[in-house]
């Protein structure tokens, strides 16, 4: 009832079930639909969560089915005194924020494949195979979620908008730099994982043979 001036089109991918990271540019602003890793008590973070986003020269809507951190927290830093000029620095902003969340969720999961490489290659203990496993299928979804959502960024860049300045697209970089560094990360998530998996196997068929 409150958004009856927005077309048809743009009011059923806000309220979406189901959505991907995308980016459909219209003649008076943008929709774009991110996603953040979840940090909902008693959630898998990699069950990522959904922000939609209407976002035009004087108007922004965002709608969220779960919660997302990122989102309370650019409201607290608003609330605290934070100055957001135009649209354009909105959206650098709550991308940044977004980007965060998840980035320390997958350098966390670099860190732990540290432990998991001592661990294995001096025990060859089965009992981390299953963390082994779970890492590795988080980091695959992440690729999937932050692939399309770097494509996001990119058009950003491009977009003919009045309200996207040169500071804005310069900051949309930024952004676009930091998924850059954590698709790589997952990639390489998903490989040492992989490496890991199979040197276990490999030890379990040892011990087997010798038995």
């Amino acid at each position: 009832k409150e958004a009856s001036y927005l077309d048809h089109l743009i009011i059923d991918a806000l309220i979406a079930e189901e959505t991907r990271p995308r980016i459909v540019e219209f003649e008076t602003g943008l929709l774009i639909i991110l996603r953040s890793v979840n940090l909902n008590k008693g959630s898998e973070p990699e069950d990522m969560v959904s922000l939609r986003i209407w976002i035009d020269n004087c108007r922004i809507i965002t709608i969220q089915r779960r919660d997302m951190k990122s989102v309370y927290t650019f409201a607290k830093n608003l609330d605290s005194g934070k100055v957001i000029k135009n649209s354009g620095e909105f959206l650098y902003n709550l991308l940044y924020e977004s980007l965060s969340d998840t980035a320390s969720f997958i350098y966390g999961i670099s860190d732990a494949l540290d432990y998991l490489e001592a661990k294995v290659t001096s025990t060859h203990d089965m009992k981390f195979r299953e963390r082994i496993i779970q890492i590795r299928g988080q980091s695959a979804v992440f690729k999937r979620y932050l692939l399309p959502q770097r494509e996001v960024i990119k058009k950003l860049q491009t977009v003919e908008q009045k309200w996207i300045t040169d500071w804005a697209r310069r900051h949309f970089q930024e952004n676009y730099d930091n998924i850059t560094r954590m698709i790589e990360e997952s990639q390489e998530a998903c490989e040492r994982s992989q490496i890991l998996h199979d040197e276990l196997s490999n030890a379990l068929s040892e011990k087997l043979n010798r038995s």
